[in-house]
């Protein structure tokens, strides 16, 4: 988001390699239930209207996004997560339930399981989901998910993949 509510949308020109390693790695994790964020948005829309244009958090996130555009293009997955991480955390910084004890949980697991990032999804707060990379290795990523999976609460995670083309709308007549 450039001027909120504006964004921009830019498709990537990522390699075959890391199309496939993203594939791979990419974990949806849903966080046992949907949540309604507005409420939660307002508050911190309230939070950043007081702290002004120039609150570090807001503005470190908006360069977050672009380092995390150039590592994805260079093909370098350990950095774009360590972006994740740092993101995430900004976000915690705007208020205190936008990472939810669900959430946190589940971090906690993929740090044990050497996660490459984690970021919560969207406005986070209670419920909603969050996204991980896991590590490279496809046995400690089965061993995250297993352990993420076993904790009950309507937490799971959820199979995903990348769209290549882009978002697409089809119109029946």
């Amino acid at each position: 988001m450039y001027s909120y509510p504006k964004s921009n949308v830019s498709k990537l020109d990522l390699s075959s390699q890391v199309e496939k390693a993203l594939n791979n790695q990419l974990c949806l994790i849903y966080l046992g239930s949907g949540h309604s964020s507005s409420a939660l948005h307002e508050e911190v829309i309230r939070f950043l209207e007081e702290k002004g244009s120039r609150f570090k958090p807001i503005n470190k996130m908006r360069e977050l996004a672009q380092k995390a555009k150039d590592f994805l293009i260079k093909g370098d997955l350990h950095s774009f997560g360590k972006i994740m991480i740092e993101n995430n955390e900004y976000q915690r910084s705007l208020h205190s339930s936008l990472i939810s004890k669900e959430a946190e949980s589940v971090i906690q697991i993929a740090k044990k399981h050497k996660a490459l990032g984690w970021k919560v999804n969207g406005a986070g707060g209670e419920g909603g989901s969050l996204t991980l990379l896991s590590a490279e290795e496809e046995n400690q990523k089965t061993k995250m998910l297993k352990e993420i999976n076993s904790l009950g609460k309507g937490i799971q995670s959820i199979p995903v993949s990348l769209n290549l083309r882009g978002f697409e709308v089809s119109i029946q007549k």
